[in-house]
């Protein structure tokens, strides 16, 4: 049998192995943007009356000054999560940032009247309604004190690429745009008929052929820029040098330097 200290040195150990897989289980499920807050839970309204549920956050600083904000749009399939490895990068450059859930996925799934929403059975006229999302998201933010709304920019991906695509040739459309890895002939950017200005756009090895054929419909300002990782979408996100790309369009397009 045990003596008291020897089973007195087993439960300490016990409870700092229990202390340990508790932290390793909050770091994983902590999402990486940690640094750069929470973030607050905010809705809005589109113009045809779709509620849009979304995450708001600042950056250090951002409450005593009006920063500039960057609006994210996700991929099927996805939600407002799949930009947790850029928010730290787009933080620590002094961007507010606006994620939000596509309607009809995640929370943004009822009406502002109080019924659910219903994407109906074309799914191009769905998918060319998301633009909407993303008109309201820039008028919600020009509308905040906090938020500089003459520096606005919309990173996209996969079609939430496209729809960013097409929110850059709105009339009040962002300074700046991101589409990552947008989808070649996809709604809304294929019922565009004005050309388009003044976005990056990145893709991998297997995607950067379509890519550069989009790419001849834009004028300039554009980039067109090889992932070194291989995957679609949010999965280049975690890549340095293309969060490094981004960052660095948004900061010729928002901070006042000249256009290429």
């Amino acid at each position: 049998m045990a003596s008291p200290l020897r089973r007195a040195r087993w439960l300490l150990v016990l409870a700092a192995l229990a202390v340990a897989a508790c932290g390793g289980t909050d770091r994983e499920r902590t999402p990486a943007t940690s640094t750069f807050g929470r973030g607050t839970e905010v809705t809005y309204a589109t113009e045809d009356g779709v509620r849009i549920s979304a995450t708001l956050r600042l950056p250090p600083g951002g409450a005593t000054r009006r920063a500039p904000a960057v609006v994210l749009v996700h991929q099927l399939g996805g939600d407002r999560h799949d930009f947790n490895a850029l928010l730290p990068a787009l933080g620590r450059a002094g961007y507010a940032t606006l994620a939000y859930d596509i309607r009809g996925m995640g929370r943004s799934n009822g009406m502002v009247d109080g019924t659910v929403f219903r994407p109906g059975t074309d799914r191009d006229a769905y998918r060319a309604t998301m633009l909407r999302d993303v008109t309201a998201a820039l008028d919600f933010l020009r509308r905040r004190r906090d938020i500089d709304g003459e520096r606005l920019a919309v990173i996209g991906s996969s079609l939430g690429a496209n729809v960013a695509i097409a929110a850059s040739a709105a009339r009040r459309g962002p300074a700046a745009t991101v589409a990552v890895s947008p989808v070649a002939g996809a709604a809304p950017v294929s019922s565009l008929d004005r050309r388009l200005r003044g976005i990056l756009l990145i893709a991998d090895r297997a995607e950067i052929g379509s890519v550069w054929t989009l790419a001849r419909r834009l004028d300039r300002p554009k980039r067109v820029t090889l992932a070194q990782r291989e995957g679609h979408g949010v999965m280049l996100l975690p890549d340095g040098s293309v969060q490094a790309e981004i960052v660095e369009w948004l900061a010729r397009h928002l901070r006042g330097r000249p256009l290429d």
